[in-house]
């Protein structure tokens, strides 16, 4: 017959504080911005003074045309 555990709440994982950051920094998930935000003010400003397409743009710029609407739209 196997021995039951008691229920005990230790845990094998080492407790938080021993995984913090030394820095003080946190590190941020998800991916980098491709654009940085005086870039999407240039796109928005070239947009609005330029007849040019999205596509143009995203073509002068090296990005997507997902990339240029998003820049565009001020997100």
């Amino acid at each position: 017959m196997k021995s039951a555990q008691t229920g005990g709440t230790a845990s094998s994982r080492p407790d938080e504080d021993s995984k913090s950051c030394k820095t003080g920094f946190e590190k941020k998930a998800g991916r980098p911005r491709k654009l940085s935000g005086q870039t999407a003010q240039e796109i928005r400003e070239y947009y609005l003074n330029n007849p040019c397409s999205v596509r143009e743009l995203a073509g002068i710029f090296g990005i997507s045309r997902s990339t240029v609407w998003r820049a565009v739209a001020g997100g």
